[in-house]
């Protein structure tokens, strides 16, 4: 028997992320307690604790901090937990095509759209591609920006149409779609539609729906309000659902930015009234993005190239 030492390579094969060791080490990470992820992965609190340490000697090194009521995953431990869900996602991905091919799909995408792009671009996108004659299969998550971000680095998106955060990513690649201004919109009836000309003393008067603090408009926007020498005297809905902005705005005085897009289609939808009121914002434009070592499939690439010509037809049809 030869009594040679496994070299670096051997070990990392004996001790390979398989796809139970990566389902275990996500759930610790997101119940952060042993008896419910033992529970939601339909073992015995001690069988899991057993597997862990397993785990933990093989790599020789501690995954997770143990206290009495919980554990808490070490700096490793989150770098394993970070491929070992990209793992999963991929293993997701091939048996979603493999079930699709199965049923003579040609494909599956797994899509991540953010607020600006579900009510205009998306929709016609998809229906421009199924006129194509593809038959591909869309799972479709509607989100914010950066949670699309994380499920783009964790693999569980193969693509984002978004506006990216200032400054890119360095782990993703992106073609923008499309660039577009900011419109300030209201409701037919509103005491201020029909005006040519609104001070921003009178638009404080009113409601505003605007994003969370830390969005760029919303910034730029209280800066205009600062630079008046005025601030919200009727209040700040905070909310970035294009559902319950067109609600709120359609159902009371309150008034709400929105992409210019979506500004106009909620004319002619919903009745809205654009104000003639100026915002010179800067924002990102809109972009379908990917990680940059992800695969892309020809659905995919069939799919980005038909997001490409919608984009640029609705952009012919749009009034400057």
């Amino acid at each position: 028997m030869s009594d040679k030492k496994k070299t670096p390579r051997a070990q990392r094969r004996s001790n390979a992320l398989t796809p139970r060791v990566c389902e275990m080490l996500v759930a610790l990470e997101r119940y952060r307690n042993m008896g419910e992820a033992a529970a939601e992965l339909d073992v015995l609190q001690s069988v899991l604790s057993r597997q862990l340490a397993n785990v933990e000697k093989s790599l020789g090194v501690k995954l997770f901090a143990r206290t009495t009521r919980s554990i808490e995953p070490s700096a490793e431990g989150m770098a394993l937990i970070r491929q070992a869900a990209l793992i999963l996602g991929c293993l997701d991905e091939a048996q979603a095509e493999i079930a699709a091919l199965g049923q003579g799909i040609s494909g599956h995408i797994r899509l991540g759209v953010a607020s600006v792009a579900t009510a205009v671009l998306v929709p016609q996108a998809l229906a421009d591609f199924r006129r194509t004659g593809a038959n591909v299969a869309f799972s479709i998550r509607d989100d914010t920006a950066d949670r699309l971000v994380d499920d783009l680095m964790t693999g569980k998106l193969d693509a984002a149409v978004m506006r990216l955060p200032t400054g890119g990513h360095f782990q993703f690649e992106s073609t923008i779609l499309y660039d577009e201004r900011i419109r300030v919109v209201c409701r037919a009836e509103h005491p201020l539609a029909g005006e040519s000309d609104i001070s921003w003393h009178r638009l404080s008067k009113f409601e505003w729906i605007l994003p969370s603090p830390e969005n760029h408009a919303r910034k730029e926007i209280e800066m205009l309000f600062d630079k008046a020498g005025v601030w919200f005297e009727g209040g700040i809905l905070q909310t970035q659902s294009v559902p319950l902005i067109i609600g709120t705005v359609s159902a009371s005085d309150a008034i709400s930015p929105l992409a210019d897009r979506l500004a106009r289609r909620c004319e002619t939808t919903e009745r809205f009234k654009i104000l003639p009121v100026e915002l010179p914002i800067r924002i990102q434009p809109v972009s379908v993005v990917w990680r940059k070592d992800s695969y892309h499939s020809p659905a995919l690439k069939n799919f980005i190239s038909s997001l490409k010509k919608t984009a640029k037809r609705i952009d012919r049809a749009s009034p400057q």
